[in-house]
């Protein structure tokens, strides 16, 4: 399992300054240990041990980072290392931030489960409490990730579940960590008052036909939603929603999964 390979530690991601797991130099230090404590103390010593495990060095990985960004839609990123610190180029915004962290929840759903939702981490002797606050603070919160930078101010994207309703919230600039937690928790209210999520389809459901085939010997193809569909919807203003599937593909073959609309 990936989570129990071990990485050595570098004399370079131990020099890291900021935020730091406390790894020691030429340790071997477990993958599952590394994440938690990235995820939880904001480590910078263990982002770059990792980002030196999968890429070989710094610069490369966040390279990969930015590629994978782009390609999941995060149009206004660049990456120069793994841990955030001021560089040259290294930038995002609260956009982007927001769909990374909701492709995070929705793409590693068990990793998300196991290691955003803890409030304290313990490695090397040492127990670091979370840098997200607001865990076990207010209704629903269960994770994701804080920052700062003297450039940057104080920030973090929180996320927090209540029923079917999911809300991610992304901060930055602010002067102070209660600054950063009273703003949070501010946006997380209203928008738990004023938004509801309503379902439109569920996985697998059909929302359509494709074409009927001439002297064709099967019925026409059901078109299924490859994931549920949901909108947010204000609560004092309820409106309807017109759906219409529009075909990107009407001619045979048809292969399963294809996507025809």
């Amino acid at each position: 399992m990936y989570l129990e390979e071990k990485a050595t530690v570098s004399t370079n991601a131990w020099r890291q300054v900021g935020s730091r797991m406390f790894v020691e130099p030429k340790h071997l230090v477990s993958v599952e240990n590394l994440i938690q404590g990235t995820v939880t103390t904001s480590g910078n010593d263990s982002a770059v041990v990792l980002a030196e495990l999968i890429s070989g060095n710094e610069k490369q990985f966040a390279q990969l980072m930015s590629e994978r960004a782009l390609a999941l839609g995060a149009k206004n990123s660049s990456f120069k290392n793994p841990t955030g610190l001021p560089a040259k180029g290294h930038y995002s915004t609260a956009y982007d931030i927001a769909l990374l962290s909701k492709k995070l929840i929705d793409l590693f759903p068990d990793e998300y489960q196991r290691f955003f939702h803890d409030k304290e981490f313990r490695y090397n002797g040492i127990t670091q409490k979370s840098h997200n606050l607001l865990l076990g603070g207010v209704d629903g919160v269960d994770g994701i990730k804080t920052g700062h930078t003297d450039a940057g101010g104080y920030g973090i994207s929180l996320s927090a579940k209540k029923g079917n309703t999911r809300l991610i919230v992304v901060v930055n600039g602010l002067p102070s960590s209660s600054q950063r937690v009273l703003v949070a928790r501010n946006l997380l209210r209203q928008g738990f008052s004023q938004f509801r999520t309503v379902e439109l389809f569920a996985q697998n459901e059909t929302v359509g036909l494709f074409p009927p085939v001439v002297r064709g010997q099967q019925d026409p193809l059901a078109l299924k939603v490859k994931s549920s569909v949901k909108l947010p919807q204000l609560l004092d203003k309820p409106t309807s929603v017109d759906v219409s599937v529009q075909l990107t593909k009407d001619s045979l073959p048809v292969r399963k999964d294809e996507k025809l609309a």
